[in-house]
């Protein structure tokens, strides 16, 4: 375990937005898996939160150092049930992490996302070089699920540092909050005469 995330447990956020509370109070995270070197069995508590359709992970081993030159993902995927005739977008997800890395390292956050009917979506950002403190990502997605009363919704991310060190540093790079947002539509129908 990295010596950074000694206190700093990382989270992972599922909420879901409506406009109707009825509706909100019918929409509900049914199940959840993880795997990946960055969290693996018996290093992630979860607590679900079944008024605000809630689920947060805290993991205690996201992270990498180099050298000797790491990486490390999770995948989570968790399902959603939703009232009927509803669409659901993966709206906003958000990453907070630390790094610590010297002027000829940067550090890399790989993101996939996949739900419903929609294309897969890959993503990489990169942390400028020497960097040394909080980083916050924000990725935001268009596109809806069909109308269904059912979302699976799968994630990865891996996260690697990369260039050449100086071998007199530790570099690393942690990530410690993943938030997703989703939204729900309602669909009406309408026609003339």
């Amino acid at each position: 375990m990295l010596s950074t995330l000694g206190g700093a447990a990382a989270a992972l956020s599922f909420l879901l937005v409506s406009g109707r509370a009825a509706a909100q109070e019918e929409v509900q995270i049914v199940a959840f898996t993880h795997a990946g070197s960055g969290c693996p069995a018996g290093t992630v508590g979860h607590v679900f939160d079944d008024v605000n359709n809630k689920l947060t992970l805290n993991f205690d081993q996201f992270g990498v150092r180099l050298p000797p030159g790491e990486s490390r993902n999770c995948a989570v995927s968790f399902v959603v049930r939703v009232p009927s005739r509803l669409q659901v977008s993966l709206n906003r997800v958000e990453y907070l992490g630390y790094a610590d890395t010297e002027p000829g390292v940067f550090g890399r956050l790989w993101r996939r996302y996949k739900y419903g009917n929609n294309a897969p979506l890959s993503l990489e950002r990169r942390l400028t070089p020497g960097s040394v403190g909080d980083y916050y990502i924000v990725d935001e997605f268009p596109g809806w699920s069909v109308c269904t009363d059912q979302v699976t919704v799968n994630t990865n991310v891996r996260i690697d540092l990369g260039g050449t060190p100086s071998g007199a540093h530790m570099n690393e790079m942690v990530v410690d909050t993943i938030q997703y947002d989703s939204k729900l539509v309602y669909q009406f129908a309408f026609r003339g005469y």
